[in-house]
């Protein structure tokens, strides 16, 4: 259920993000949502391993 919620967070912290840097360029577009992927991946595989 954590894990679940780390995820929620991430993407909701990534699309605000995104929103940010639209007006910028496609390269920062494209960057943000995959290191907010990244990063949810992670906590979620930190977590599973905490629970073991």
């Amino acid at each position: 259920m954590a894990g679940d919620l780390e995820m929620g967070n991430a993407a909701r912290l990534c699309h605000v993000r995104l929103i940010h840097v639209n007006t910028g360029t496609n390269h920062h577009a494209i960057i943000v949502p995959k290191l907010g992927v990244i990063a949810a991946a992670t906590a979620n595989a930190r977590h599973r391993n905490r629970n073991r």
